[in-house]
């Protein structure tokens, strides 16, 4: 039961309370509106004539590394054009496909792939095709890299035979 007689007294912050608030919550606010990427799945395929993609696992045969991912829906990302870069290490480490290599805030990315698509804060599908520029295609553990910028968003592994 609730007293008629009491009077409330309004809350006092300090100075620069309410602005540090603003700035932790624009912090959260900038980290939940990036990308991520669920569901990645790297493969390596056979490229038939008719252009269809056939999964197999032996490195003799191997002509692709297909790598798919999911963007999920984030509803406070900003839908526009965006650049993912898909990286895939042989298993000596040595980075195939497009090997190129970019700054991103101050570091150095090497990619296989450049992933660009136009995100409308819907999941998204998205794949790519890494071709061996080396020749041919090791046995052995290959890792998938997917990054947004300099952030790691996910990484898969698969072995040939």
């Amino acid at each position: 039961e609730q007293d008629e007689n009491v009077i409330m007294e309004p809350i006092v912050f300090e100075d620069g309370f309410l602005a540090t608030k603003a700035e932790e919550l624009e912090t959260v606010i900038a980290k939940e509106a990036r990308l991520s990427v669920v569901s990645l799945k790297s493969n390596a395929v056979i490229e038939r004539r008719s252009g269809r993609l056939v999964e197999n696992d032996n490195a003799s045969r191997v002509d692709l590394i297909r790598t798919c991912y999911t963007i999920p829906t984030n509803r406070l990302a900003e839908p526009g054009d965006k650049v993912l870069y898909v990286q895939v290490k042989d298993p000596k480490g040595i980075i195939m496909g497009a090997n190129q290599t970019v700054t991103v805030d101050g570091e150095q990315i090497t990619y296989s792939k450049i992933s660009r698509f136009y995100y409308e804060n819907k999941p998204l599908d998205v794949c790519e095709n890494v071709k061996n520029t080396r020749g041919d295609f090791l046995e052995g553990k290959y890792t998938v890299n997917v990054f947004n910028g300099n952030e790691l968003l996910s990484t898969t592994e698969f072995v040939l035979d």
